[in-house]
């Protein structure tokens, strides 16, 4: 009989809509208290699934080692959170003793900790980037004046120094440099150009000395089209 009520629950969480001689009122959530409950809902069934496994490992142990007891789901499920506890109790210290070490280099952002005065990739602005190619074009065009026009074979054979060619991210990874043979100031080509670094868009050096933002998709489908000619 105990059953019945656990049926009952489950045909009406199949049903749809019930419409009691009204139109029907649907509560919605925003899209952030939508996105916090499906990562709240994930992390939950990863819990209650994680205890299952922890029973039947634990339980599988206690046959070969006898003066372990068996653990019953409930049992697992607070051993799961005791260990949770612990590990958030230790990351805490953890939190704790950098700041002791390095008293008011932190600041609270969000709910994790940066640097004071620091300025990660994120927040480097566009100007800075842009900025940062136009002394790489200015390198460029500089080397193509001394060569006849001609534009160095490779950014690592050129005589232009190494911090042009590093673009303005943490990781200092190189721009992508596309050989051209001279400087053209008809012909709108690709010549240099951010890698994937900075999120969906980059920054992009023409042949013509012109300085554009686009989209990596955008710059992709360019060069697929200029592979082509």
């Amino acid at each position: 009989m105990r059953r019945i009520p656990l049926f009952v629950l489950f045909m009406f969480s199949l049903s749809g809509y019930a419409y009691a001689g009204m139109p029907p009122h649907i509560i919605k959530l925003t899209e952030l208290s939508s996105s916090r409950l499906s990562v709240i809902s994930f992390f939950l069934l990863v819990i209650f699934v994680g205890a299952i496994v922890v029973k039947i490992l634990w339980n599988n142990v206690a046959v070969e080692i006898t003066p372990l007891p068996k653990l019953t789901y409930w049992k697992s499920l607070g051993l799961i959170f005791l260990w949770g506890f612990v590990f958030n109790l230790i990351l805490t210290m953890i939190s704790g003793a950098r700041e002791l070490m390095t008293p008011g280099a932190w600041e609270l952002n969000g709910v994790t900790y940066k640097l004071k005065n620091s300025k990660s990739t994120k927040e480097k602005s566009e100007d800075d980037r842009k900025k940062h190619l136009e002394y790489l074009r200015k390198a460029l065009w500089h080397y193509a004046n001394e060569h006849d026009g001609q534009l160095p074979t490779s950014d690592y054979l050129s005589n232009i120094p190494d911090y042009l060619w590093e673009t303005v991210h943490d990781s200092k990874m190189r721009y992508i440099y596309r050989y051209q043979k001279s400087l053209d100031q008809d012909q709108k080509a690709i010549l240099v150009y951010e890698p994937a670094i900075f999120g969906y868009k980059s920054y992009v050096l023409f042949s013509n000395g012109q300085i554009d933002c686009w989209s990596i998709s955008k710059i992709e489908d360019t060069l697929k089209e200029t592979a082509y000619e």
